[in-house]
């Protein structure tokens, strides 16, 4: 085989590995094993912001685009629910019964 010839084999073999990148490291989340995850991930789209899925390292896991990756995981500990915070200011008093009249009274039956 000359010369030519090798480096076009190369040059073939080599094109379809190009498009291959390495998957996405992604730590797996802790109840990533989770049936619902199964589910879940069964309907991720391929595409999502037109950005295209890529492979990633761990189960329950996936990614979107190559810099600055949109990466999802399944199976997080859910956060806490936040905190409703009043200010003082904005509190309302409700007036006593005593302020309403009977006809208020009377239309809210």
């Amino acid at each position: 085989m000359n010369r030519t010839s090798a480096a076009l084999v190369l040059a073939a073999l080599a094109a379809p590995l190009a498009g291959c990148a390495s998957p996405l490291v992604v730590d797996a989340a802790p109840y990533a094993a989770d049936p619902d995850c199964a589910r879940v991930m069964l309907a991720v789209p391929e595409v999502v912001g037109g950005l295209d899925m890529r492979a990633t390292s761990s189960q329950a896991t996936s990614a979107w685009g190559e810099d600055n990756a949109l990466v999802m995981r399944c199976g997080v500990e859910p956060p806490d629910p936040p905190r409703r915070r009043v200010s003082r200011s904005r509190r309302r008093e409700t007036p006593s019964t005593g302020s309403c009249s009977r006809r208020t009274m009377r239309g809210a039956r």
